[in-house]
């Protein structure tokens, strides 16, 4: 059973007798205590525990910025910790000795987020970190040497000058049945080379195109049939 806020509990339909009853906070901190179920009052228990906290991380920006896929964590001397998702950009990290802690928050798109928190025994604190707008993306059409929309080609933009310093500096992606397709994630007010393949050879290319364009990639067969003479 679990105690109470209080720390009340009670366990029922014990026959009269002695029992042996083990309260346990976490695996380090434990006490078997013995108590008689003779129907009187039961002794007061005590189990000290140790002054440790929780800290508190919520994530603010738009909607669609805050995904699941935000990695939370906490560390300081020889500790390190990951935070459960409490959901809605909201994070926790409990049962943190008192001690200063750096955060770090960070998901497939970029540079972390930190921030550093100095917790106190016995004490929750909260900290705020702010998502910056993750809105970068290119879209587009693929087509072949026809005109025709090109399904499942096969997209990847590269930061012009191809640094892939950071998961921000490239993106991957196939293309719809209509041969549309969208590079999301891309760093806003930077530019990309965008590479095409299709399932028959086929490529196509494109330059230094700008975040938040809309472009059409011509792919051309890498092998073209020799021509009769």
């Amino acid at each position: 059973t679990r105690t109470a806020e209080s720390g009340a509990f009670e366990i029922g339909g014990l026959a009269p007798g002695s029992y042996w009853v083990k309260l346990e906070h976490s695996p380090e901190v434990s006490r078997n205590v013995e108590i008689r179920a003779d129907g009187r009052p039961p002794p007061e228990i005590v189990l000290e525990l140790p002054p440790n906290g929780s800290i508190r991380v919520q994530l603010r920006g738009a909607p669609e910025d805050l995904g699941d896929d935000w990695i939370v964590s906490a560390r300081a001397a020889r500790v390190y910790r990951l935070a459960a998702s409490r959901g809605a950009g909201a994070y926790e990290l409990v049962d943190l000795a008192p001690g200063h802690y750096e955060l770090s928050a960070h998901d497939r798109h970029g540079t972390p987020l930190t921030a550093s928190c100095d917790l106190q025994p016995y004490q929750t604190s909260s900290v705020t970190l702010q998502v910056p707008p993750r809105t970068g993306r290119i879209t587009g059409v693929v087509s072949d040497e026809s005109g025709a929309p090109v399904a499942e080609a096969r997209l990847r933009a590269i930061a012009a000058g191809g640094a892939l310093r950071s998961p921000s500096s490239w993106a991957f992606v196939l293309s719809a049945s209509d041969g549309s397709f969208s590079l999301e994630g891309l760093s806003a007010g930077g530019s990309y080379d965008i590479e095409a393949h299709g399932q028959l050879d086929e490529h196509g290319r494109l330059s230094a195109v700008s975040v938040g364009q809309h472009v059409r990639v011509a792919l051309a067969n890498a092998n073209p049939a020799p021509v009769p003479v």
